[in-house]
């Protein structure tokens, strides 16, 4: 063989070479799109569509709940505020507020926690017994706050 046909297969391997990687490349990407689109479509899709109402009801449930949360919140810094010292129109202002703050909660937090699954009952149960301690407890110092 003359050395002008080694250089040239010399030359030519690496290139050979290089084609038949990028092509192994080409071909395990398809393969890679193709599982991540049946992953996607089929798969994924099917479980979101089999489970899309129970997960519905729970993002209403659990926006229920963070908004109960948030009106206990503003029930507690209108306490805190009557508590400081405030009076007049301040004082009936704040009282209404969170009288229907108050309301609000219990509303709220019963209609999130229906939604959620049967053995959350027992927690929904136990809110109702503490909510009903911290009603009078807050009930007793607006009049508290009141008579002052």
């Amino acid at each position: 063989m003359r050395i002008k046909n080694k250089l040239l297969l010399l030359a030519l391997a690496p290139i050979l070479g290089t084609t038949a990687l990028v092509s192994v490349g080409y071909y395990q990407l398809g393969n890679l799109r193709e599982a991540n689109r049946h992953l996607a479509e089929d798969q994924f899709g099917t479980l979101v569509q089999h489970k899309l109402p129970h997960l519905e009801s729970l993002h209403k449930s659990i926006a229920l709940l963070l908004n109960g949360d948030r009106d206990a919140y503003q029930v507690l810094q209108a306490e805190l505020q009557i508590m400081d010292g405030v009076e007049g129109e301040a004082l009936s202002g704040l009282i209404d507020q969170s009288a229907g703050n108050l309301d609000q909660v219990h509303e709220r937090i019963l209609k999130g926690g229906s939604a959620l699954p049967p053995e959350s009952n027992g927690l929904v149960t136990e809110f109702e017994t503490q909510f009903a301690a911290w009603k009078s407890l807050h009930l007793g110092n607006l009049e508290l706050a009141q008579t002052d």
